[in-house]
């Protein structure tokens, strides 16, 4: 099957995180977008409307069986009149109640993303198929086309790598740390809420420690976290050094603001590293307790309660924990999720 993908590779993703990864297994013969973690930023109206890259696509018409734009909100727009009849696969990451915006409104590029938004409001119902990554977002986007052609498929993980990983560590007897409480990434990250359990933490629970990585801090949040006697903050960390703090954790803590996938979770899982995560999914969850416990938005206590579940267990169930969460890793390796998807593309061709 010959693809065209056009993705982008954010500044925020390593190596091995992202959804870049599924290209490494579906193999795409030709691919358009922007490089941004190597700093090939394109130019002129590109870098900001990003929709162009739909235009590249069209010289290539006679080599392609399908098209699948990996980041929907950034780059669809006029693929299904550029493209003919060739078949168009989007996936959309973005949270229900952004996803929604987008789609009633167009705006998350501003006022020239309002504008051809309004221009070709039908695109949706276009779509071969939709790939979102929680059942949030079908719900949504099936105000705009069929909910039949709409297909709810994870992220994934490298889980051979993570699982080398924690091999390598074991065999070379690395100290874990029962006391520290993992925080990575940046994107919707409820900073306010982590300085928050992190100072009623200092009084209720003075041992805990909360390691916090990121690939580069705003300034704000330095203000904000910096000061804190129980916060260390890691910048720019290596890959080899975030998969040495994923094994020394006892759990990765994730408060958010609004989710659909979250890379962090998946990485941290792959390592066997329990997660205490913002319920922000109405209950629609696709991993279930206790390799990844929710807490109640908002709700500070939940929080605690959540991270204490996990802090306070004793080594040998805390160790039945983390196989727990290796097993129910291994439902998202990108192996696995790039045949969904080659499902979703069969399909798509076969309309």
């Amino acid at each position: 099957m010959r693809i065209l993908a056009i993705r982008t590779d954010f500044s925020h993703h390593g190596e091995y995180s992202g959804y870049k990864q599924i290209l490494k297994c579906i193999r795409p013969a030709v691919v358009l977008g922007r490089n941004v973690r190597a700093g090939e930023l394109p130019a002129g109206c590109r870098e900001k409307y990003q929709w162009l890259y739909e235009w590249d696509a069209r010289k290539y018409l006679d080599q392609l069986d399908l098209v699948h734009i990996l980041y929907g909100e950034d780059y669809f727009r006029f693929s299904p009149w550029l493209l003919g009849d060739l078949p168009i696969v989007a996936t959309f990451h973005q949270p229900a109640e952004m996803l929604e915006r987008e789609i009633m409104r167009g705006d998350l590029r501003g006022r020239i993303g309002r504008l051809t938004h309004l221009i070709t409001r039908s695109r949706f119902s276009r779509l071969a198929a939709a790939i979102v990554t929680e059942e949030n977002q079908k719900r949504v986007l099936s105000n705009v086309m069929p909910a039949e052609c709409i297909h709810v498929i994870p992220l994934g993980v490298h889980l051979g790598r993570f699982r080398e990983a924690y091999q390598r560590f074991q065999q070379e007897q690395r100290k874990t740390d029962g006391m520290a409480i993992l925080t990575v990434g940046n994107w919707l990250r409820d900073w306010d809420f982590l300085r928050d359990t992190a100072l009623r933490a200092a009084t209720a629970h003075p041992h805990w420690h909360f390691h916090v990585v990121n690939r580069g801090f705003d300034t704000h949040v330095k203000q904000r976290l910096a000061p804190l006697s129980n916060v260390t903050l890691h910048e720019d960390l290596s890959d080899d050094a975030l998969l040495q703090r994923l094994y020394t954790a006892r759990v990765l803590y994730i408060p958010v603001t609004a989710a659909s996938g979250n890379n962090a979770l998946l990485e941290a899982m792959a390592m066997g590293l329990p997660v205490v995560m913002t319920d922000v999914f109405d209950g629609k969850f696709m991993i279930p307790e206790p390799a990844v416990r929710l807490y109640d938005r908002d709700d500070l206590s939940s929080a605690l309660q959540k991270l204490g579940e996990v802090m306070g267990l004793p080594e040998e169930e805390y160790a039945s924990l983390k196989a727990t969460t290796f097993a129910a890793a291994s439902a998202f390796d990108w192996e696995a999720i790039a045949r969904r998807t080659m499902e979703v593309y069969q399909m798509a061709l076969t309309k």
